[in-house]
């Protein structure tokens, strides 16, 4: 794959002669329109985050609706890790053999497993992140950049507040809390970063949930209730895998809750291989999707379930 690097690209020794024109026409947005998406690589201190002109290419991957956003950092280990945008190549190919096949979650487990080594410390950095308090080297570009996040003109004073800032921050945490949901449910050691996810996902609006729990001891009955009441109803795509997980009825009942309120939602997956459920449960997740009238196609795996 080709990468545009802006270090590379841009004069660092002369950043005003490179964005003196519109926004629109600088090279930073040419390189996003001819990209298939955005790659942030962020240091320990996730400096990435606090600049501006890394926050428009983020908004500016966010706007288009089309284009993909992957997060890539070194853990302790000094191993890289990436939390995608959607399966990798790596994960469509490993997960679809062994355990994975079977009762992990396919390419959505391994992909889970991968990002479950993403450094918590620098998750919580990125849950901090608000786009109207970064710095740039060039207060007009700041004033340029902000303005133009809120659709209003470029020349105009920065404003402290805006719903476009919101809008941005939201869907920001949503990408990293539904990443890290698994990592930090399992680690039970940090209440408050797993009240954060809860707080970041009710907010988020993001529209695409993918969430692999696939044989996590500690999802159960009530963790899945407190999962459904903050899950977006702006979805228009949701997987949960809960194979081999230690729920009930109960929980099963939650997700049809959660999904009858998603008006939306166009994409449902259910996975709830080897689950100690039984016809109840599926009966409350039925009648809930009985009225999606965006609903195009359902999966629902209830293998090794005994019905």
């Amino acid at each position: 794959s080709a990468y545009w690097v802006c270090a590379y690209a841009n004069n660092q020794w002369d950043l005003g002669s490179e964005v003196v024109c519109e926004l629109l026409e600088t090279s930073f947005s040419k390189a996003l329109e001819l990209s298939v998406g955005t790659l942030s690589v962020v240091d320990k201190q996730a400096k990435c985050f606090t600049r501006v002109w890394c926050g428009f290419e983020i908004a500016a991957t966010f706007t288009s609706g089309k284009r993909l956003w992957d997060v890539a950092t070194v853990n302790q280990e000094g191993a890289a890790v990436v939390v995608s945008d959607g399966t990798s190549f790596q994960d469509e190919v490993a997960g679809r053999t062994g355990d994975y096949r079977l009762h992990l979650g396919g390419p959505a487990g391994h992909k889970a497993d991968r990002e479950r080594r993403f450094p918590l410390a620098l998750a919580e950095k990125a849950l901090e992140i608000r786009v109207q308090r970064c710095e740039a080297s060039n207060e007009d570009d700041r004033r340029r950049i902000l303005n133009h996040i809120c659709g209003q003109d470029v020349s105009k004073p920065i404003l402290d507040a805006h719903n476009a800032y919101d809008a941005f921050n939201n869907r920001l945490h949503g990408v990293f809390a539904v990443a890290l949901y698994r990592q930090v449910l399992d680690s039970k050691d940090n209440r408050r970063l797993y009240q954060s996810l809860h707080d970041c996902l009710r907010s988020s609006g993001i529209s695409n949930v993918d969430l692999c729990l696939a044989a996590c001891p500690s999802f159960r009955d009530q963790e899945a209730a407190r999962l459904c009441e903050v899950l977006p109803r702006e979805c228009r795509r949701l997987s949960l895998c809960c194979n081999a997980c230690p729920i009930s009825d109960e929980a099963v009942a939650h997700i049809g809750k959660a999904v009858a309120d998603m008006s939306e939602l166009e994409h449902l997956t259910v996975e709830l291989a080897q689950c100690l459920i039984d016809d109840g449960g599926l009966a409350a997740l039925a009648e809930s999707c009985a009225n999606l009238g965006m609903l195009c196609d359902m999966v629902l795996d209830l293998s090794g379930v005994r019905l």
